[in-house]
């Protein structure tokens, strides 16, 4: 990796180490209030949607993905499944070590554990990142691609978006996620890419 990857990377882990620091110091409560009561402003009928599209990344379905990734695309699924793994081992020690509680808003769907960063947040830039990666390398049909890609960053985020909507998670939960999991999808596309 260059120099000035590394540096990226330092950048981003500092931005991230900055915005825990401001959370924990529960300086995001307004923040987080204010975007939650913006979402509730939504028709009553997002409900449903966000009810489904919050289903990919529950722990059922990415499951699922990883072994119908294991079946149809041999190597680039075992790739996928440790992705997953790590992704899965570095959400729950970020929680362990932050340990915030869940907010305190209704919950429309059940959710346990604790906060920061999402879980959810974290596995849509992992999985679906790493989806559009294989997308991007192996998809010669330019439509198709685009069209695939276009699907997975809808889903990218709209993950995040509905655990705020739903209340399982604070704004700044998910911000979290989406960094922290964008950093470490970088490293580990950059370390497996030429096993692929």
């Amino acid at each position: 990796m260059k120099r000035k990857e590394w540096l990226g990377i330092g950048a981003g882990l500092l931005i991230f180490l900055l915005w825990t620091m401001w959370v924990m110091n529960g300086k995001s409560i307004t923040f987080d209030t204010e975007v939650y009561n913006l979402l509730q402003m939504l028709p009553s009928q997002c409900e449903i949607l966000f009810r489904f599209i919050t289903k990919f990344g529950n722990t059922l379905y990415v499951i699922i993905i990883a072994v119908l990734s294991l079946i149809l695309f041999k190597r680039w699924g075992k790739f996928l499944c440790f992705n997953i793994l790590l992704n899965f081992l570095l959400n729950n020690i970020l929680k362990a070590i932050f340990q915030r509680q869940r907010p305190d808003f209704p919950h429309l769907v059940n959710a346990h554990g604790y906060s920061y960063p999402s879980g959810h947040a974290m596995i849509a830039v992992a999985l679906y990142g790493f989806f559009i990666y294989f997308a991007y390398k192996k998809i010669q049909n330019t439509i198709l691609r685009n069209s695939i890609i276009g699907v997975l960053s809808i889903l990218m985020i709209m993950i995040p978006i509905s655990r705020i909507y739903l209340g399982v998670h604070y704004t700044s939960d998910v911000i979290a996620g989406v960094m922290v999991s964008t950093l470490y999808l970088y490293v580990f596309i950059h370390y497996v890419k030429k096993y692929l």
